[in-house]
């Protein structure tokens, strides 16, 4: 508040000065007591008064002996709803939910959407292996784990259109050892062969490169057999 703004406020005594670290001590014990004794029971929301204690006393009494409707046996207006709608109603959305993930192209849409609105690209993990991609001289693989390539209901990190293969990129935090199987299973039926990369292999590089390299030839070979 500006100064001066009213017009005997410098002859206030505490005018322009500040209590001392003593004072405020004495003053904070002060106002302990008297919150203890029950004099002030505190400030209340919207409310710039203390609220006395006979309110208090005569709030207490009002309250005295009062029995809740749950406590007589009497149900409650809400009991057994389930917010705003029925339990008739939540089942139809459940139904309808369940069929609209069973569409591909539903599910493509609605991930390829939230994607985009979080406006992310490569992982750390994923930036590193593109760079030991690179290094390799694989240029075939590119990366889609953005939702632009999809091979059935799965979107892959990496893919080789041209040979049909696919590196993954799994971290220990949110993959499981049973999901590796899961996935190439998975990705198999379409006729692509997959690499499972660990995200804590990428602290040895060169054991990454030579990994990337022996599933490469192990295709290689089996595509000359062929």
């Amino acid at each position: 508040m500006p100064k001066g703004i009213y017009k005997h406020s410098k002859t206030q005594g505490m005018f322009g000065k500040k209590h001392t670290d003593k004072t405020k001590e004495k003053l904070k014990l002060a106002n302990l007591k008297r919150y203890r004794s029950g004099e002030v029971f505190g400030y209340q929301k919207g409310h710039k008064d203390f609220v006395p204690k006979e309110s208090r006393k005569r709030q207490a009494q009002k309250l005295k002996g009062r029995v809740y409707l749950h406590r007589r046996g009497i149900p409650s207006w809400n009991a057994g709803k389930t917010g705003i709608f029925s339990k008739e109603v939540l089942q139809r959305i459940g139904l309808k939910s369940k069929e609209m993930w069973k569409n591909e192209e539903m599910v493509k849409k609605i991930l390829n959407s939230l994607w985009k609105s979080k406006g992310q690209g490569p992982n750390i993990p994923e930036n590193k292996l593109l760079e030991i991609l690179k290094e390799l001289n694989m240029s075939e693989y590119r990366y889609v784990g953005d939702y632009t390539f999809w091979i059935g209901r799965a979107n892959p990190d990496f893919v080789n259109t041209k040979q049909k293969r696919v590196i993954e990129m799994f971290g220990k935090y949110w993959h499981k050892e049973s999901e590796v199987k899961e996935r190439t299973n998975y990705f198999q039926k379409y006729g692509y062969s997959t690499l499972i990369v660990w995200d804590y292999e990428l602290s040895n590089k060169e054991l990454v490169k030579q990994k990337i390299l022996d599933f490469e030839n192990c295709h290689k070979q089996s595509l000359d057999f062929l």
